[in-house]
């Protein structure tokens, strides 16, 4: 049996794991996209520009690529997209992602509002219970001794690419995805200096994964 070969067969309790994930992530999903619609509507703002501010999010963006991660590892494990999602780098930058959008949330944003009813709801599934559920999912499932210390340079061009997004949305329209980047209220040095604050985590966050990679498989390596 090849390597590749062995990688694609999924075990039952790792079927089921991924199956709940993906449902519970894009029911999530699907919950917070009706929020900020309908919120949205009330406040006189239409539907189309309440979706492109859904989409704005990175918290929003790194949740629909675990959902699109654990659907594809369930239902399209033989496509090009189940591959590219059952590959160790794949399965770790995505840890790194949603793991970065927990901690961000949960150390600093989660003080600056108080969300209720189905609203508090959707915060909890999108900053604590799907990072969790992925996290998990890492450390249990996921393949080991595939890292190398260098192997998060790839991983920084997605937080790269949406801080440019992000900026360029909120200058054209004034509308600023999270308080630290608002450039509009705290001026472009201070963005600068925080958008290195968060990459610095970012990096962190990596060689953190990287190095439980790297010392789980040293453990297994001792036992065998």
């Amino acid at each position: 049996m090849t390597e590749q070969t062995s990688m694609r067969e999924m075990p039952d309790v790792e079927r089921i794991y991924t199956g709940v994930g993906a449902v519970v992530g894009w029911a999530v999903l699907g919950l917070q996209l009706y929020l900020i619609i309908a919120i949205g509507l009330e406040n006189g703002s239409p539907s189309w520009w309440s979706t492109v501010k859904f989409f704005s999010y990175f918290t929003v963006l790194s949740n629909i690529i675990v959902a699109v991660g654990f659907t594809a590892m369930v239902f399209a494990r033989q496509s090009p997209l189940g591959d590219y999602f059952m590959r160790p780098e794949t399965k770790a930058a995505v840890a790194v992602y949603i793991a970065l959008v927990g901690l961000t949330y949960n150390v600093i944003l989660r003080y600056i509002w108080n969300p209720q009813g189905l609203s508090r709801v959707a915060d909890e599934g999108l900053h604590v219970v799907m990072p969790l559920i992925y996290i998990i999912y890492w450390l249990v499932f996921a393949p080991k001794q595939q890292l190398e210390w260098r192997s998060f340079f790839p991983w920084m061009v997605l937080p790269a690419a949406y801080l440019i997004y992000a900026l360029a949305l909120g200058a054209a329209s004034g509308f600023y995805t999270y308080p630290f980047i608002d450039a509009g209220k705290i001026g472009y040095p201070q963005v600068a200096i925080n958008a290195l604050g968060v990459m610095a985590v970012f990096i962190v966050i990596s060689l953190i994964f990287i190095g439980l990679d790297q010392a789980m498989d040293k453990r297994l390596n001792r036992s065998t």
